[in-house]
């Protein structure tokens, strides 16, 4: 028998400490490479989110009277129903009240929880589906990834629908991308200041009506002007 060099136990092992200090030390061990890693993890979901949220819309003061409480509140608590009919979330209601804010704030929640989400604005969704078209390589290119990650992420915000050009390409390119995501189930967080009767005509009689079904049908819808 021999004492321990760390505790002055007696043990016969064939080490210097004893077998109770060496596994506290391994511990120990494993719990600073666990909070190594996890801060790591941390650090690296930080930086994608830096890259995902424009910086307008990282902080947002919810105490703000101009911003709507409906909005304060999905902020907090929404969260996608995965295996509900409703499994997205449409938010509706004239600028400045908080609609594009909320919704980037539920991607917060939703991306350090690890799951993987993806926001554009429907300008750039449409001159998406406009360069898929395109002659240059580079510009479809660009333009196919965009749309395949925009009918696969998991998460989707779609912002402002409404704001991009009437054209038929977009039209078909917003129809073919909410019967994907609905097929799959894969939630969509969309955000507009028309109702859905000033949205139809702007997606033809080929497109208006699937598209306005699949947003009224598919998601919880947050109106923010009930009585317009």
């Amino acid at each position: 028998m021999k004492p321990c060099t760390h505790c002055a136990k007696p043990h016969d092992g064939l080490f210097a400490l004893c077998i109770d200090c060496i596994d506290a030390i391994q511990s120990q061990h494993r719990s600073s490479e666990e909070k190594t890693a996890k801060q790591q993890r941390h650090a690296a979901k930080s930086a994608e989110w830096q890259h995902l949220c424009p910086l307008d819309y990282r902080k947002t003061d919810w105490t703000d009277p101009r911003l709507s409480p409906i909005c304060a509140e999905l902020a907090k608590t929404w969260w996608p129903a995965w295996d509900q009919e409703e499994r997205g979330l449409g938010i509706v209601g004239t600028t400045g009240l908080g609609k594009t804010r909320a919704a980037y704030a539920i991607l917060q929640r939703l991306h350090f929880a690890g799951i993987p989400v993806l926001a554009i604005d429907s300008i750039s969704f449409a001159r998406a589906a406009s360069n898929y078209h395109d002659d240059d390589k580079i510009e479809k290119s660009s333009a196919r990834d965009l749309l395949r990650r925009a009918q696969t992420t998991k998460i989707l915000l779609l912002d402002d629908i409404g704001k991009e050009p009437a054209t038929p390409r977009a039209a078909s390119a917003l129809h073919e991308l909410l019967e994907l995501r609905n097929r799959n189930h894969l939630p969509l967080i969309w955000t507009t200041e028309r109702s859905g009767d000033d949205l139809a005509p702007m997606f033809g009689t080929n497109y208006a009506d699937g598209i306005i079904r699949r947003l009224r049908g598919n998601h919880q819808i947050a109106n923010l002007n009930p009585t317009v």
